[in-house]
């Protein structure tokens, strides 16, 4: 593969030790709103998109909570006025997460092209396990219909068997912490479990503030690569 800024971004995250979309999606989320708060609130275009779309209660609060108050307040004015027009209507759909969503199927294309190049395989086979599980589902669901059958067989066998061998790690540590409880297991080492309930979480439910977003299906579709 051709080595881009993002494909640099995509080897960092990948090689962070967390869910690489995760990470990935919330250092996106940063760079929004920091656009956001310097040229979007000035910008016409983005501001009719903003009334159009409005923001999701995620982005609301994130925005109201920025310490950039002039900015926020020239973004509440505009769905201010969106919700004295139409006030059921200030809530169909999000300005934010509809610019992050294009930038994480971007990402999760590059990482499910990694799997397909001969650089990116070793690195991507040996990290999918650290993905969260609804991120594993994202990347299935944009990458299985851009490949053939026997690719996309062969990629979802991959994440299913590092998600199955990941969360039974997680169980046996979940195991052993719950056992640290019992007053007989008071000289025991925790064995590093202090931390496996914020871990499993994780697992579950990705990162904290990291909004996933649902694909219609992981269907294996007909495609040019085989």
């Amino acid at each position: 593969m051709r080595e881009s800024v993002a494909t640099v971004k995509i080897s960092e995250a990948l090689e962070g030790g967390k869910c690489a979309l995760c990470a990935l999606h919330q250092e996106a989320e940063g760079a929004f709103l920091g656009a956001f708060f310097r040229e979007m609130v000035m910008d016409g275009k983005s501001q009719a998109d903003l009334g159009k779309q409005g923001l999701c209660p995620y982005h609301l609060h994130l925005i109201g909570e920025a310490p950039d108050k002039l900015g926020a307040a020239l973004a509440l004015r505009t769905l201010v006025g969106t919700a004295m027009t139409n006030p059921q209507g200030s809530y169909g759909g999000c300005f934010a997460c509809s610019i992050l969503e294009k930038t994480d199927q971007r990402f999760a294309q590059i990482i499910g092209d990694y799997y397909t190049s001969a650089e990116g395989s070793p690195l991507f086979e040996s990290t999918i396990d650290r993905f969260c599980l609804p991120h594993v589902t994202y990347l299935l669901a944009v990458n299985m219909p851009r490949w053939r059958e026997k690719m996309g067989g062969a990629f979802k066998y991959l994440c299913h068997e590092a998600c199955k061998h990941n969360l039974q790690d997680l169980a046996a540590d979940l195991e052993w912490f719950i056992k640290k409880f019992d007053y007989r297991m008071a000289e025991e080492s925790w064995r590093g479990t202090e931390d496996i309930v914020q871990r499993v979480v994780e697992k579950l439910a990705g990162k904290a503030g990291c909004h996933i977003h649902r694909q219609d299906s992981d269907t294996p579709k007909k495609g040019k690569s085989g």
